[in-house]
């Protein structure tokens, strides 16, 4: 008893309370959720719940304790916000994904300065960043591994905020195709929207694309036809110079070419060397037999294709393709969040929900890491050596067990069993509990 009692004063001590976490977890939230969350559709009816608070709590135990929909109606019950069916719930969620993607465009970390746009062309066009990732779902079985769910990310570097997320199967591939192309903008991305038809795609939309691209994976030609096939990696072995520029033509598909121009920036011999060591390591765990000489060329390169004209130099534009690692990081920490917890076995719609709930949460995460952060350089801390991963994933398990103990603790073996059993009670079953009879009999 004694060391149970020194437990209790161990908790006691801290001087934080589940108000406190309660209180510092909806302060997080935009201060409009209500007037957002009725004029998304999220809350149409007030009957069952009565506000937008005790909807995204809902969904945030929903999606953080990977529960089922029959216990999640249960515990609103118990809690006493809604007593409902699970088929409600099930509508109701599905009702919240627009709501729940306002959410998360206004919650995702700004990348800004002074409340200015600082990442913008000299033309004055618009910068947006795509990527894409795979995400895994429980109790799902594949060749690689268990992967279902594929998520497209779009985000406004100039505006300095998520515009798109979008979730598909597997086996849609990542390309342009998954977002809406404003015009007057440019598009940038890794090597795997490095495709002559992607790029083909965005000209379409009157926009522009910078692309980091493999010429392994690119047919370059110098005219409108197809005639007289670049051999880029000759290109680039015979060349002296630290960046070249050039103007070709790209095959996009069915005899189609698009004038694009190829940027390429000669990397220092130390990084060029790394690069290099990682193919081969690559290719060895690939158990390639022969890798194209070509390949070790290319490494010793950033190489880019864009269709933006001469009026933007190649020093511009090798730049405005550096901003995409200023948010290279929050990309990296999204898809870290969805390694920590897989999503569960679900229908493409409620996967969709599941996303944007986990990305909330990963915004909260990004809150209490910059709090955590500020103190520890208020306190004269060296941060250069801490690695963010465990800092987030601490942080990350923290909230999902704040939320769970809200509905855990909620709960009174004496006082809410008869309710527990009312939202149970149709799953019926001759087996009794022979110990409690027993019990209470004697």
């Amino acid at each position: 008893m004694n060391k149970l009692n020194n437990i209790v004063k161990l908790i006691n001590s801290q001087g934080y309370t589940l108000e406190k976490h309660v209180k510092e977890l909806f302060n997080k939230l935009p201060q409009d959720l209500e007037e957002t969350a009725k004029a998304h559709g999220a809350l149409i009816r007030l009957r069952n719940i009565k506000s937008a608070y005790e909807l995204i709590l809902a969904l945030f135990i929903y999606a953080s304790a990977n529960v089922s929909q029959k216990i999640l109606a249960a515990n609103m019950a118990i809690m006493g916000f809604a007593n409902i069916s699970d088929q409600a719930w099930q509508k109701k969620i599905i009702r919240c994904e627009s709501w729940l993607a306002h959410l998360m465009k206004e919650m995702m970390p700004k990348i800004s300065k002074k409340g200015k746009a600082p990442f913008e062309a000299k033309s004055g066009k618009k910068l947006k960043i795509l990527d894409g990732s795979i995400i895994l779902q429980c109790g799902t079985k594949s060749k690689r591994g268990g992967e279902t769910l594929r998520m497209h990310l779009c985000y406004n570097l100039t505006d300095g905020h998520m515009d798109h997320v979008k979730v598909t199967d597997k086996h849609t591939a990542e390309g342009v195709s998954m977002f809406e192309i404003e015009p007057n903008t440019i598009y940038m991305a890794d090597a795997l929207y490095g495709k002559g038809k992607h790029a083909a795609h965005i000209v379409s939309k009157k926009a522009d694309a910078i692309f980091r691209v493999t010429p392994n994976h690119l047919s370059l030609f110098e005219d409108e036809l197809g005639n007289n096939k670049i051999d880029m990696a000759q290109k680039l072995e015979s060349t002296k110079a630290d960046i070249i520029d050039f103007g070709c033509f790209v095959f996009a598909w069915k005899k189609k070419y698009i004038k694009v121009r190829i940027i390429a920036s000669r990397l220092p011999e130390e990084k060029a060397a790394l690069v290099r060591e990682r193919k081969m390591k690559g290719a060895k765990k690939r158990q390639t037999k022969d890798m194209r000489p070509q390949t070790l060329i290319y490494a010793g390169w950033t190489i880019l294709m864009t269709t933006l004209d001469s009026a933007h130099s190649a020093d511009e534009i090798l730049h405005l393709y550096r901003q995409r690692w200023q948010i290279e990081v929050l990309f990296k920490h999204i898809k870290q969040s969805f390694s920590v917890s897989k999503l569960p076995a679900a229908s493409l719609a409620h996967s969709k929900i599941m996303v944007h709930l986990w990305l909330i949460l990963w915004s909260l995460t990004e809150q209490n890491a910059m709090v955590m952060e500020i103190a520890l350089l208020q306190k004269e801390v060296d941060l250069t050596d801490i690695t963010s991963w465990f800092t987030h994933s601490f942080l990350l398990k923290q909230l999902v067990c704040i939320i769970n103990c809200l509905w855990a603790l909620a709960f009174c073996i004496e006082d809410d069993a008869l309710l527990l059993f009312s939202r149970l009670k149709e799953h019926r079953s001759s087996r009794t509990n022979q110990l409690a009879t027993f019990r209470f009999i004697g």
